[in-house]
């Protein structure tokens, strides 16, 4: 359950979404672009829209010959589209007094904010806490724009493959 995905995120996803991944599959290695069940997994599990799903199914797939989506295509939309920059920023923009860089303090304060209103997770305060902690880790005192992202991103992932699991 949650001990597993606080612990370990990536071998977490990686063995939930390779059973998502060989359902739709099935005995093929790689799924193709106008797959259903590839999109709407993507709407489900995703802060893509629809229109953007489309728009990056087609990118990585003309960016392979084989023009289709492989397991680490499959798992790469899942871990960076948790969540959209969009989001990110808005929320860095309100902490961020240069726009560079954010005291660590608000940073945690602003990743409970994505956590409640743009992600809606509703969960025990322990299981939050922790999910803090695990993102701000490696934080110093400020945080930049970037190593915000990532942890945007962290929080995202976390949230979407506990909701796909259904914790």
């Amino acid at each position: 359950g949650w001990e597993v995905l606080l612990c370990d995120l990536e071998a977490a996803e990686l063995q939930a979404y390779s059973e998502a991944f060989d359902r739709m599959a099935g005995d093929a290695r790689d799924i193709q672009p106008d797959n259903q069940a590839l999109r709407f997994f993507f709407l489900d599990n995703t802060a893509l829209s629809s229109d953007e799903i489309d728009l990056e199914l087609v990118r990585i797939s003309f960016s392979k010959q084989s023009c289709s989506i492989d397991f680490d295509d499959f798992v790469g939309v899942l871990r960076r589209m948790a969540i959209t920059e969009k989001d990110a920023q808005g929320i860095f923009a309100k902490l961020s007094k240069d726009g560079k860089e954010a005291p660590a303090e608000e940073c945690r304060r602003g990743l409970t904010i994505l956590l409640w209103k743009v992600l809606r997770a509703k969960w025990p305060d322990q299981i939050v806490e922790r999910l803090l902690d695990i993102a701000l880790a490696e934080a110093s005192l400020t945080v930049t724009a970037a190593q915000w992202l990532d942890m945007c991103r962290h929080v995202g992932r976390f949230v979407r493959l506990a909701r796909y699991l259904k914790l």
